[in-house]
């Protein structure tokens, strides 16, 4: 991967996060490595009695719905 693609990512990972931190968790963060570690593989991380979830962000041109939805699982 780029390094202009790696940091179009981040742009995405920085404004969904901002965007949950004003309306669901203040404490909600971008996920170091950005789903590089075992137990956390989502981008965005949120404190577990907000939002019990982890989100994949996806900032590219093409659309590969189900290849995302398998990277998900």
């Amino acid at each position: 991967m780029s390094k202009a693609a790696r940091e179009k990512g981040k742009r995405l990972e920085y404004a969904v996060r901002d965007l949950f931190r004003r309306s669901i968790d203040p404490k909600c963060e971008r996920q170091v490595l950005s789903g590089g570690d075992a137990w956390n593989k989502g981008d965005i991380r949120f404190s577990y009695r907000h939002f019990p979830f982890m989100i994949e962000c996806k900032n590219q041109e093409r659309y590969d719905f189900w290849k995302w939805w398998a990277q998900t699982k």
